[in-house]
């Protein structure tokens, strides 16, 4: 049986058990993962749980390091 809180789960997505072994299948959402999924659900957030923005480095910033 998947984990409760698979990432599967949490995206609304359904897999294939007979291809997923049951240790796999049994593997809840990671804390980093957890706050990404969070962070799409929200507006107006940005998504640093990976340590990468989630847009581009404005225009003038880019000119000053270029």
């Amino acid at each position: 049986m998947p984990a409760k809180d698979s990432v599967f789960e949490k995206v609304g997505k359904t897999f294939a058990t007979e291809k997923i072994s049951r240790r796999v299948q049994g593997m809840a959402v990671s804390a980093i993962k957890e706050m990404s999924l969070l962070a799409m659900e929200t507006p107006n957030t940005v998504n640093l749980a990976w340590g990468l923005p989630s847009f581009e480095t404005p225009l003038h910033i880019r000119k000053r390091i270029a």
